[in-house]
């Protein structure tokens, strides 16, 4: 796909929680630079409690809550009713399974809250991840954008953004300063990789 081409790429975004990067991609979709690009035209939550969905209703984007009792082909058929080519996952916190990372593989991106290869791993999300970067005694972290593969967090990175940590940095002021920059880096990265496809 190049810039040029007039249809644009559908997205499947996966959220789990509260939907704070979905809401950076589809404003960048809207005005940003996702606007030539891509569309979101589904949101795949892990929960229906997720308050990420809140945000795709008031956007009128469609929504699919795939919880442990719902078939992987339900999932699958969701995607392709859709047409969708691409998936990027905004705080999803599964595992993907195999035959999405098949049917998707190069085009499913991930948004790490630190700098891999550092911190990564099963386990390693949210908070619990701010907290052991705090506790290596690390002077800076910030958020990574890589490409999904079988293992967590071991998929080519293709962006990062750096944030510098402060003598008396906190959990939670971390987590702050993470998300500001991971709401301008996730748009930008999915951008060039559309680009290069």
């Amino acid at each position: 796909m190049n810039a040029g081409r007039a249809k644009k790429a559908n997205l499947a975004v996966f959220v789990s929680g509260r939907g704070s990067n979905l809401d950076s991609i589809i404003s960048s979709c809207a005005d940003g630079e996702l606007e030539p690009l891509a569309r979101v035209a589904l949101v795949v939550a892990s929960k229906s409690s997720a308050a990420a969905l809140e945000i795709a209703e008031s956007s009128g984007i469609d929504r699919f809550i795939y919880s442990k009792d719902i078939p992987l082909e339900n999932l699958l058929a969701a995607l392709a009713d859709r047409d969708v080519s691409f998936i990027v996952l905004a705080g999803y916190v599964k595992k993907i399974e195999d035959e999405i990372l098949q049917n998707f593989s190069g085009n499913i991106l991930n948004i790490h809250p630190a700098l891999l290869p550092k911190f990564g791993g099963k386990g390693m999300y949210g908070k619990k991840v701010h907290q052991a970067v705090i506790e290596s005694g690390e002077k800076v972290s910030g958020a990574t954008v890589h490409y999904v593969s079988e293992v967590y967090d071991a998929g080519k990175i293709l962006d990062q953004e750096t944030v510098s940590i402060d003598a008396d940095e906190t959990v939670d002021s971390l987590a702050v300063k993470v998300l500001q920059i991971e709401h301008e880096l996730y748009p930008r990265s999915i951008a060039i990789a559309l680009r290069s496809l």
